[in-house]
């Protein structure tokens, strides 16, 4: 048959317009670069970034759904249910001014 081409691959990231106005609370454009470039270089940082991230947030989803009652009671609920509420209403704070800017 044909010979199969490969190509490298490309890394992108989306960064919001509103990372300068935070003073330094996102990722730079440098910062999301080295990352990477990183990745491209077969570092396992990126992908121990992005399990972290991931274990969390499948943490905060299973406390949601017991939550919703979907899953058994899990220990600590409403106090764990009130802190991620509290991060996202942080979060939504803080980019609330930028957005409007």
């Amino acid at each position: 048959m044909g010979e199969t081409k490969t190509r490298p691959l490309r890394n992108g990231a989306f960064i919001p317009v509103v990372e300068r106005e935070l003073d330094g609370g996102t990722a730079r454009g440098a910062d999301v670069l080295a990352m990477a470039r990183a990745a491209e270089r077969g570092s396992p940082v990126p992908a121990v970034w992005a399990l972290a991230i991931a274990a969390v947030l499948a943490v905060w989803a299973a406390y949601a759904w017991a939550g919703a009652g979907l899953i058994p009671r899990l220990p600590l609920m409403r106090t764990v249910l009130v802190a991620i509420s509290a991060v996202y209403l942080l979060r939504g704070l803080v980019l609330a001014p930028a957005l409007a800017a």
